[in-house]
């Protein structure tokens, strides 16, 4: 990602590599895990993911929003994966 985009940037993990923050989601919620922790892997500078309590009945969004647990665990498996790349959650 660093590579195609100059200076240091977030992904958002339904969007996939590539895209940077701000463009539209796939709207999928069983990507965003996955992608999240290539993106730490591959060393990215941030993540934006929506969390919402409720997703199937959130306003926007909800269809790539994680209920809180979800969130929870996988920032428990990124704050594993980070050192290996020298970074840190």
């Amino acid at each position: 990602m660093k590579e195609r985009w100059p200076g240091p940037g977030p992904l958002r993990p339904p969007q996939g590599a590539g895209q940077r923050a701000g463009a539209h989601g796939t709207g999928r919620r069983d990507k965003v895990p996955p992608m999240a922790r290539a993106a730490v892997a591959a060393g990215a500078d941030g993540l934006l993911i929506e969390v919402h309590n409720d997703p199937d009945h959130a306003l926007s969004d909800g269809a790539q929003s994680l209920h809180p647990d979800t969130f929870t665990q996988l920032m428990a498996e990124l704050r594993i994966i980070a050192p290996a790349v020298g970074r840190a959650v």
